[in-house]
């Protein structure tokens, strides 16, 4: 008998969002974290009583020259496009 199927599983990628307040100001800070794959696993763990069920992962960003965020080769463009000029370097 002979099965086509990898040997293992194709590569899953995740873009982590995460959303944060920064001290009593209520200043709300967002980060996305570039492309990323899921290295390790840890087994869910529960506390009891009202305290959520977790998973512990050991998350390993990947390089995306497609993704346009801050200080990715796509991102080099939006401020041109949006009609910003680059600030001179400074001399140092």
């Amino acid at each position: 008998m002979r099965l086509d199927r990898p040997a293992r599983p194709s590569t899953r990628y995740f873009r982590p969002f995460g959303l944060f307040t920064d001290g009593d100001d209520a200043i709300y800070v967002a980060k996305l974290a570039p492309k990323m794959t899921v290295t390790d696993a840890v087994d869910q763990k529960g506390s009891g009583g009202d305290d959520p069920v977790g998973n512990e992962v050991t998350l390993t960003a990947t390089y995306n020259a497609d993704a346009k965020t801050a200080g990715s080769p796509g991102w080099k463009a939006v401020p041109a496009d949006m009609g910003f000029t680059a600030a001179p370097a400074a001399d140092g």
